[in-house]
């Protein structure tokens, strides 16, 4: 996370375990919605749009109308062979 350096400590440490418990619940459940995290944490909406919006940013879930889901996962493997096709040019 890039936090600014001029929140204090606590302030980045909330944000850190409260987003920690955001993937969980997303992890856990496929998608939530903004109105269920805010629930769940006992945060405004605006606190949990921003929350997904820097988690969509990192790449740790894919940011939604409504909420959120799981971040969609890169392949392992080898490339499938029209991408080598293209690259082999």
């Amino acid at each position: 996370m890039d936090a600014d350096l001029t929140t204090p400590v606590s302030d980045r440490l909330l944000a850190d375990s409260r987003r920690s418990r955001i993937i969980e619940i997303v992890e856990e459940n496929g998608t939530a919605t903004t109105e269920q995290l805010v629930g769940q944490l006992g945060v405004s909406l605006m606190t949990v749009w921003r929350d997904l919006t820097a988690l969509d940013a990192e790449g740790r879930l894919r940011k939604i109308r409504g909420g959120a889901t799981r971040a969609p996962k890169a392949r392992d493997g080898e490339p499938l062979f029209v991408s080598k096709q293209v690259l082999n040019r």
